[in-house]
């Protein structure tokens, strides 16, 4: 029986309302279409990493990787000495990134003994200047010509092919990078050619002869890594006989180690994009229980008919189940197909903001896991089946004679309303609970939960903050304005099965755009109120590509001493920055000599001190004494007071730490080493910058013109003015939430999409009622005018509630889930521009949508509205 309502009754009803049809299938369309372009991109961001590093690590099965200075030569020369007949083969390797002015972007360039490379990587050196595209060349390991004749330029380098096809480069150009100060040109004397090399770093990738990269890096005497063939079942033993050859800060790992270490650091990044984009499926859900809804209303009448001749509640509930479920099957196939298009903008801003924030990676190629193509449309389907169980138990309960009768379905709404709100109450204090401290510092996800529950227990409070609103409404339009807004009000409540499920779905979207909007509002501002007292100098002097945090070779001495001496510095910050990684979590070590703390010129703010000490005491701590910021003392579990023990050059070194402080560096927790005990351990002078304090009658500008003359034309340094330099860090704090602003903007989208669908399902269903008021005296301008003035009282009531919600998102996103995914402390700012932005948005959205079927329905015949179907 049901295949037979369905197709007699179901079909025939969404053919005549193709437009509700059409956009409750949009609505789920969008929100699928987000949920699968963050999954592709979170997919394709994370096996870019992936195939780079496999391409990168070739056929070995170990490897052997320095600190933050890397690994000596005389390490390579003992290994290869070992005569060990479980290492199959050796080779060196010496990895660095430089940006390129030629290419507009970085470029990996790697450093390798190409002949020592026969046994890691199959890739063919093309030599001559042919054609790119000719694929007549072998594919296969160089030959010893080609190795020579790549060996005979120290600046000769390789470039994989698809770079070579995307820049229009071919053997013989010139290629520039910049190279800590120096800009270094270099010949393209190969294309190289093989399928995994195209895959690293997103195809930007070039090789060095060693000896060469070495040389051109600063690097002499230095690589990055060893790499080894060891059979899996002899790693065990290798690595117990290659340690005690080891410098102590050199690590042995399987390369499948260091993927599954960045994939456990993004985890949460890709959890947060995940719940974000999950709101977009969440008020997409709205829309669909509000076609079911609307085709309940309006079918009421014929399920009393056939309730009367013997149709049985469960054939009626599978009916409306059906046509929800192809609703939603249907919307999630568009969605799925609209999510991969949508995918190819979301992954260029998920690839920067990883970047940005974690690990250095580009991802090109869209990649869609395959659990996707099948979850997506199941997932829709269900979650349309799920929105549409209420209305369609509804119908079905309903009976005969209350289904003729449309009020009943309001009193039905009015008399949930309580019980609802008490059990949106429940859901709150459980957001509550799961916010507490003790608890949300479990796991990252509950978190997320909590604000799941924030949202879904106003969502239940809605329809009685609705009947109160209405009520409210009601009483001060019948003092103070016409009789259209009366009306309008009456409306609101009388038919609270709809305006309250319009109003959830706009305090849904607002909601989150308020939430959002406070949480990066307060941060801005936190962040604003950190650069004023850490970023204090007038001119900033440093490399090419600034502070990247690279074992590189720094500023030239010369250019140190010149500006440190000018007569217009009054004094002078040394910047120097190493990385590492503790407990899987990025680290900076910030070696910086800061003479303008002591003299009180930059302030450093202490989350909390070991023994009561002063600031400027620890500026300048004892033998062994580090700063370690806020978010290391989060997300590791330090205090001030402990000790921390980090592997140097020199052996594993205990440091105090003396002090706690605020920081918002945006990609690590950051360890401050007085600079004299960084150059102890690490053997390193090297200086990244400079942060020149200057005397009141000087300009930055005045000295960055004096130093871009003298060094202009023989080194490559950028040169920032404290107001350039303030301007880069919220250039890269909006880059960081770009992802979430278009979330952000997809969920309002949706939002609008149903409240138009809802403002014109309640018009539709009130056509008679409208006709006859139109027949008792009422113009069509009174009409429309009391149509609008409904549409703007739902975005108030939305608008407010929204607002209440928002606000409690707001602060499970500041201080809990912001605690867990970044570890920092931010303080509270809710800008005026936050709610006057939101009520804007919530009126133009309802009484927007509101303005077409109000036109629509004030046109109508009047004979033909005081019709019955």
């Amino acid at each position: 029986a049901v295949p037979v309502l369905f197709r007699f009754l179901s079909l025939r009803y969404w053919n005549r309302h193709r437009g509700a049809c059409l956009l409750s299938t949009l609505g789920v369309a969008l929100g699928i279409a987000v949920f699968v372009a963050i999954q592709i991109a979170n997919h394709s961001v994370l096996a870019s990493f992936q195939s780079s590093l496999d391409a990168v690590s070739g056929k070995a099965t170990l490897q052997v990787s320095g600190g933050n200075n890397g690994l000596p030569d005389e390490t390579y020369v003992r290994l290869r000495q070992l005569e060990n007949p479980q290492i199959k083969a050796l080779a060196p390797v010496l990895s660095r990134a430089f940006y390129s002015p030629t290419l507009k972007t970085s470029l990996l360039v790697l450093g390798l003994d190409i002949f020592a490379e026969a046994d890691f990587r199959d890739f063919s050196l093309q030599t001559k200047p042919e054609n790119i595209n000719d694929d007549s060349v072998a594919r296969s390991t160089p030959t010893a010509r080609e190795g020579l004749q790549f060996l005979t330029n120290p600046k000769a380098i390789a470039i994989a092919e698809d770079l070579a096809k995307r820049s229009n480069l071919r053997v013989g150009s010139t290629l520039e990078l910049f190279i800590g100060a120096r800009r270094e040109k270099f010949q393209v004397a190969a294309i190289l050619r093989g399928e995994a090399l195209q895959q690293t770093y997103g195809g930007d990738f070039a090789v060095l002869d060693i000896a060469s990269a070495q040389e051109s890096f600063g690097q002499i005497g230095k690589i990055s890594r060893i790499d080894l063939r060891v059979d899996d079942a002899d790693i065990s033993a290798v690595t117990a006989v290659l340690r005690p050859l080891l410098p102590p800060d050199a690590t042995i790992a399987r390369p499948s180690q260091r993927g599954a270490e960045v994939a456990d650091m993004l985890a949460a990044f890709r959890l947060n994009l995940t719940a974000l984009s999950c709101i977009a499926i969440f008020v997409g859900a709205f829309l669909i229980y509000n076609a079911i809804a609307s085709a309940v209303v309006r079918r009421r009448a014929e399920v009393g008919v056939l309730r009367s001749t013997g149709a049985s509640r469960n054939q009626l509930i599978s009916m409306f189940l059906s046509e929800a479920a192809l609703i939603g099957f249907i919307g999630s196939i568009l969605g799925l197909l609209l999510g991969i298009f949508l995918a190819r903008f979301a992954l260029q801003a998920v690839s920067t903001t990883v970047s940005s924030l974690y690990v250095a990676v580009k991802a090109r190629e869209l990649l869609i896991p395959f659990w996707l193509v099948w979850s997506a449309p199941l997932g829709g389907t269900l979650l349309a089946v799920l929105a549409a169980i209420p209305p369609s138990f509804e119908a079905a309960a309903t009976s005969p004679r209350a289904a003729s009768l449309d009020a009943t379905l309001h009193r039905s709404t009015a008399r949930w309303a309580l019980p609802l709100a008490g059990a949106g109450g429940l859901l709150l204090v459980l957001a509550a609970i799961l916010s507490s401290p003790g608890i949300a510092s479990r796991s990252a996800f509950l978190g997320f939960l909590a604000a799941f529950c924030t949202l879904g227990g106003f969502a239940l409070a809605t329809p009685l903050f609705t009947l109160w609103f209405a009520r409210l409404a009601q009483k001060i339009a019948a003092r103070f304005f016409g009789i259209e807004s009366t009306l309008a009000a009456s409306q609101l409540q009388r038919a609270l099965n709809r305006s309250s499920l319009v109003v959830a779905a706009l305090m849904v979207a607002l909601s989150m755009t308020i939430g959002l909007a406070t949480m990066v509002g307060s941060f801005r501002s936190s962040v604003s109120d950190w650069v004023k007292t850490s970023i204090t100098g007038d001119l900033y002097v440093t490399t090419a590509t600034g502070f990247s945090g690279d074992p590189g070779p720094g500023l030239p001495p010369e250019v140190v001493r010149y500006a440190s001496n000018l007569k217009s510095v009054e004094l002078f910050d040394t910047i120097r920055g190493a990385d590492t990684v503790i407990n899987n979590q990025p680290v900076f070590i910030a070696a910086n000599d800061l003479p303008s703390l002591a003299n009180g010129e930059r302030a450093m703010k202490f989350v909390e001190t070991a023994n009561g000490e002063t600031a400027a005491k620890l500026a300048h701590t004892n033998a062994t004494g580090i700063l370690v910021s806020e978010r290391f003392k989060n997300l590791l579990g330090f205090r001030a007071g402990q000790n921390l023990k980090l592997q140097t050059p020199r052996g594993e070194k205990s440091f105090f730490i003396a002090g706690v402080f605020y920081d918002y560096t945006p990609n690590d927790a950051v360890i401050y080493l007085p600079r004299k005990l960084y150059q102890k351990y690490w053997n390193d002078n090297a200086i990244d910058g400079l942060s020149l304090h200057l005397k009141p009658e000087y300009s930055a500008l005045q000295i960055k013109r004096d130093l871009e003359q003298k060094f202009g034309g023989k080194y490559q340094l950028t040169l920032l003015p404290n107001a350039e330099i303030r301007e880069s860090v919220f250039t890269t704090f909006d880059q960081t939430f770009a992802v979430t602003y278009a979330l952000q903007l997809i969920a309002v989208l949706i939002a609008a999409v149903g409240i138009f669908d809802t403002i014109w399902s309640l018009l539709l269903e009130r056509t008679r009622e409208l006709a006859v008021l139109r027949a008792v005296g009422a113009s069509r301008k009174q009409i429309a005018k009391a149509i609008l003035i409904e549409c703007f009282l739902i975005g108030l009531c939305g608008w407010i509630i929204g607002m209440m919600a928002g606000l409690a998102l707001a602060w499970q996103l500041i201080f809990v889930i912001n605690r867990q995914f970044f570890g920092w402390t931010i303080g509270w700012v809710l800008p005026i521009s936050v709610p006057v932005q939101a009520l804007v948005l919530a009126l133009v959205a309802a009484v927007g949508a509101g303005v077409l079927p109000a036109l629509q329905i004030a046109r109508r015949s009047l004979a033909a509205s005081l019709q019955r179907e």
